[in-house]
Order: C-alpha cells, then sequence, then structure tokens
C-alpha cells in the first residue's frame, strides 16, 4: 500500500513542478469562462489543484469533474479527468487507512442508539462492581464514584464518535460483545457454583461473581469492537453472530438437562455442555454469517420467534401438568424454541442486507502521460 500512496504522490509532485517550471500561474488561454461569478476556466482549475494540495480530495474530484464538462479543448477536459482521477485514487486511500475498508459507512442511528444504551448500562454495571469491591462506609464515597462510573462509558463513546465516527457494523460489534461476554461471565460463575457444591468447596461470594461479570462484559466488548474495527461487517451479521451463540448455549444446555442421567454430577455437567455449545455457536455463528448475510430485522424477527416457541410450548406444559417434570420441560421448552427459530428463519427468507460489504476486486492499474502547459504529469490510475 505504501508504494502505491508513493507512485500517487509522485504524480501530484511531478503535476505541480511542471505548473512551477511553467510559472506560479498557468500561462494566459483564451477565455474558457463558465460564468463571470466562477472566473475563469485556468482559474478554476488553479483552486481545484489547491483543494488537491491541501488534501481536501473529494472536494477537488467534484471541482475537476465539472472542469472536464466545461472545457472547451480535448488537452483540457483530457487533463480535468486525469486530475479528478488522482484525487479519487487518493480519497479512497485516505478512507482505507482510517477506517480499514474504502468507502466504509458510518455507523447508523439505530446502532448508536444500541450502543449508547449498551454503554449505559456497562456503566451501571461498573458502578454495582464497585460498590461491591470497595465496600464504602459513607454515602458520599458510595455515590459519586457510582455516578461517575454510571456516566463514564457513555462520555467516552459520544468522545470517541465526536473525533471519530464509528463505521458501520462497530457500534453493534461492541454491544454484542458487551452481552456475549456476560454471558461468558454468568456460564463461568454458575458453572463454579455447581461443582463447588459437588465437592464441598466453597462458591464464589457476591463480589468474586460480579467480577467474573464485568470482566467478562469488559473483555467482550473490547474484542467486539476490535474485530469489527478491522473488518468491513453489517450489524446484521454480528446480530447473527449474538444470535447464535446465545441460542447455541440455550439449547445445548436444554438437551443436556434431557438426556444426562440424575445423580452428583447432572447439573454440572449440563452447564458444562452448555459453555461449550455456547462457544461453538459463536465459532459457527461466525463462520456462517457472510452466507447468512441476514438483515438486523431478520435476526431480531428470528430472535422472538424463537422466544415465543419456547415460551409457548413450555409454558403450556407446565400450566396443564399437575406435577411437571424438568426433563419433559426442558426438552418442550427447547424443542418449542428450536422450531420457532426454525419457522422465523424460513418466513424471512427475503429479508437480506441492505449496503453489503463487497468482495475485493483484483488490482488493476495502468500508466497515464498527460501533457500540461509547460511540462507533463505522470501518474498511475485503476484499482489497487
Amino acid at each position: 500500500m505504501v508504494r502505491k500512496v508513493l507512485a500517487v504522490g509522485a504524480a501530484v509532485g511531478l503535476a505541480l513542478a511542471s505548473g512551477r517550471a511553467a510559472g506560479a500561474e498557468p500561462p494566459a488561454a483564451p477565455d474558457r469562462a463558465a460564468a463571470p461569478s466562477q472566473g475563469t476556466w485556468w482559474q478554476r482549475y488553479v483552486d481545484a489543484r489547491k483543494e488537491l494540495v491541501a488534501g481536501n480530495y473529494d472536494e477537488a474530484d467534484l471541482a475537476f469533474q465539472e472542469l472536464s464538462r466545461s472545457a472547451t479543448s480535448e488537452a483540457d477536459r483530457d487533463r480535468a479527468l486525469e486530475m479528478s482521477k488522482l484525487a479519487a485514487a487518493l480519497s479512497e486511500r485516505t478512507k482505507l487507512a482510517l477506517y480499514g475498508a474504502p468507502g466504509r459507512p458510518r455507523a447508523t442511528k439505530g446502532e448508536m442508539w444500541l450502543l449508547y444504551a449498551s454503554s449505559f448500562l456497562y456503566g451501571v454495571g461498573t458502578g454495582a462492581w464497585y460498590l461491591l469491591q470497595a465496600e464504602p462506609e459513607e454515602a458520599l464515597t458510595a455515590t459519586l464514584p457510582f455516578a461517575g462510573l454510571t456516566g463514564a462509558p457513555v462520555l467516552a463513546v459520544a468522545l470517541v464518535d465526536n473525533y471519530r465516527p464509528f463505521r458501520r457494523g462497530v457500534p453493534q460489534g461492541i454491544s454484542a460483545g458487551l452481552y456475549m461476554g456476560l454471558g461468558q461471565g454468568l456460564w463461568v460463575s454458575a458453572y463454579q457454583h455447581a461443582r463447588a457444591k459437588r465437592v464441598g468447596g466453597t462458591p464464589w461470594d457476591g463480589a468474586e461473581i460480579a467480577s467474573a461479570l464485568w470482566g467478562g462484559a469488559t473483555l467482550g466488548g473490547v474484542l467486539g469492537g476490535a474485530i469489527t474495527t478491522g473488518i468491513d461487517t453489517t450489524p446484521g451479521r454480528v446480530s447473527f453472530v449474538a444470535s447464535t451463540t446465545l441460542w447455541a448455549g440455550i439449547l445445548s444446555r436444554f438437551g443436556a438437562g434431557v438426556v444426562i442421567p440424575d445423580g452428583p454430577r447432572r447439573s454440572e455437567t449440563a452447564l458444562l455442555v452448555g459453555g461449550i455449545g455456547y462457544n461453538l455457536g459463536f465459532a459457527g455463528g461466525a463462520l456462517l454469517s457472510g452466507v447468512a448475510a441476514p438483515s438486523i430485522n431478520r435476526v431480531r424477527i428470528v430472535d422472538l420467534s424463537g422466544l415465543a416457541g419456547g415460551l409457548a410450548a413450555g409454558g403450556l406444559y407446565i400450566a396443564i401438568a399437575r406435577s411437571p417434570d424438568q426433563r419433559v420441560a426442558f426438552g418442550l421448552t427447547g424443542g418449542g424454541a428450536l422450531a420457532g427459530l426454525t419457522a422465523g428463519w424460513l418466513l424471512t427468507s427475503s429479508m437480506t442486507e441492505a449496503g453489503a460489504p463487497k468482495s475485493a476486486k483484483p488490482s488493476t492499474w495502468q500508466p497515464t502521460v498527460t501533457p500540461t502547459p509547460g511540462g507533463g504529469m505522470v501518474g498511475a490510475t485503476g484499482l489497487f
């Protein structure tokens, strides 16, 4: 990439050097004014070149395109078109360096609202974690830190978005990472409690459970933000990964509760199977998200249909059974949820994502030589 940017930069240098060799201003030319308020064609050409040198590549691209349309000679038109291509190439490479994908759009308002809400909840959890760890004895030393820790994540999101706007998929990745990490913390805490109960150990107290939950959420949020920053993804794909993670963990836990025989290890083993399914669901969702490419609305509808199916089947059994059996309840709830997920997925097959990341195109380029007053411009155009 460095060689490509240097090659494009060399083209700019040669163009400017040729301009200096000819004088500070382009030589006099027949009046090609488009309108009196815009000045002559050459004056607008110099203004567009200044925008290019200043790094305002998008503005320069538009100006050179307009110059190409208003040119009165073939040489001027070709000159403006080549400069337009150069400005567009520099703009694309700048976006690639900043955001990791050319032209990757900004995050939607829905993503940002989700991130703000998730940040607030994370702040509340952080404040609660602090109170359990520090156990302050005075109201002031408890209230002020709790309020500060609650608001700090929301303020941090606002400052970061103002300095460098979040790109598509990143807020969704942070939010999903927070919740998936929280799920990992819940599973670890539940497994530790079941194992300690079996072996006669000491279950974690409230402060230790809070540390597991807060640590899992923090690590998940950091990893979610880092991964979605490095790859061009969509909110629908990120939500799909979070959904497969959650449902794989729940369904594997229910399935284990049905087939594992009674005994001292039943609860511990069922939780272990659920935890393994949870992580396998994350891996499978990450691998299949590009193939499935669902819209975020499709993921939400499928999640709701799965929840409705599980509650309907399990709730109906518990309501009509005089003495509900745990295995039957697990089986019916899991089966109902699986049926709801399947039906929701099939019924929403037409809801694909909009603005999906496109596959990279092969690199193509060609050298260009364009005459300019008093010199020439050498460069390269194409896709790199």
